[in-house]
């Protein structure tokens, strides 16, 4: 069952998950040795408990006694004596009106940027169109312009790799195809697109929006290791000059329309460049396919470890006030032909419950709900 509980859970395990990689993306050593997999897994696992926040009878419920009560307590709290609107209300009216907002300024940024590459100078070049047919690049399109500063690669379905018009080796120019390409065939771009609505959605989440950075990154770094994983010294050493020819190009580049793109290399990341080259030096330190393997099913293990365990709000029980326990060796939910909903205890009368209750919300998590008609 998801509640709002669940939501929540869900919602800080995905940050937490964000929070991981931006760290792990920062250790240089564990990229060397262990490469991107399992944290570009762990960024789609996040992803999916966000967009999964269940709960489950078997989860077992952690009780907040102070903390949660007093955040549910806040966002069910009226803005005025008697009145309807809720904290809770306004910040869901807010968070949609936000997301709303940030949408339509994405759409008209993404127009502004394709409108911009639509008036780019092209520059035909046998050099280019060339190595194109070399490489059988069949899913590509190439386009040489004085406007790009930076080699960059666009589309879902189709790559369309800018280059810059600047002078270069043919080992060099295969390499940059290389890359570019490389990033269509990994999906990435797709990946970027994914975390791009994620922001539109959590506008309101600092971490989502540093995610985006850190995402162009580490698929940066992914792309290299792909590469990497197929050359040669030789040809690690055209990588490093490849990537160097691109920064002092970048010491003249113009403006790139990037929006959805990805980069070879972009200005103003020093640090990052550091890295990248560091990774290309050390790139024969990569730990077995076993051992990779064994991280990645830690994370899985831990994705599916988080659905048995949820936090809910709990409330002492005054010394006088007649109660009974409810756990799932002795009540159920049972929903009625007509729609309602039931709680059955043993030993006592059944019990009606609102649909929209606090009741049905927390005790939907961890009871079994059952149909009438399957217990007759």
């Amino acid at each position: 069952m998801i509640s709002r509980y669940s939501i929540i859970i869900a919602i800080i395990l995905f940050n937490l998950s964000i929070i991981i990689i931006a760290i792990m993306r920062r250790r240089t050593n564990y990229l060397v040795k262990y490469s991107t997999l399992t944290l570009v897994v762990l960024a789609l696992l996040g992803v999916l408990r966000m967009v999964i926040p269940m709960s489950f009878p078997f989860t077992y419920v952690i009780q907040s006694f102070r903390i949660y009560p007093a955040i549910v307590a806040a966002l069910d709290r009226p803005l005025w004596a008697g009145g309807m609107l809720t904290t809770q209300r306004v910040i869901l009216l807010v968070w949609g009106v936000g997301s709303a907002i940030m949408l339509v300024r994405t759409v008209i940024m993404l127009c502004k940027v394709y409108e911009q590459r639509s008036k780019y100078a092209l520059v035909e070049s046998a050099q280019v169109k060339k190595m194109v047919e070399k490489l059988q690049l069949e899913w590509a399109e190439v386009i040489v312009s004085p406007d790009v500063g930076v080699p960059f690669v666009t589309g879902l379905f189709k790559a369309r790799i800018y280059l810059p018009n600047m002078e270069m080796s043919d080992d060099v120019l295969e390499v940059i195809l290389r890359h570019e390409y490389q990033h269509f065939k990994l999906h990435d771009l797709m990946i970027k697109v994914f975390y791009f609505v994620l922001s539109v959605l959590f506008w309101w989440n600092p971490i989502v929006h540093t995610f985006q950075r850190e995402l162009d990154k580490l698929l940066e770094i992914r792309c290299d290791m792909a590469l990497l994983a197929t050359m040669n010294e030789e040809e690690k050493t055209l990588y490093l000059e490849a990537l160097a020819s691109v920064v002092t190009h970048t010491f003249h580049e113009k403006p790139v329309a990037e929006g959805n793109a990805l980069a070879l290399v972009k200005s103003g990341q020093p640090g990052f460049m550091d890295q990248r080259i560091e990774i290309i030096l050390n790139s024969g330190e990569l730990k077995s396919k076993r051992m990779r393997m064994a991280s990645v099913v830690v994370v899985v293990a831990l994705f599916f470890a988080s659905y048995f365990v949820t936090i809910q709000p709990a409330h002492e029980v005054p010394a006088d006030y007649d109660y009974f326990t409810i756990s799932p060796e002795n009540a159920h939910i049972v929903i009625a032909p007509d729609g309602r909903f039931w709680l059955h205890i043993d030993g006592l009368d059944r019990i009606e419950l609102d649909e929209d209750g606090v009741v049905l919300e927390v005790f939907g998590d961890i009871l079994t709900i059952v149909y009438e008609e399957e217990i007759t």
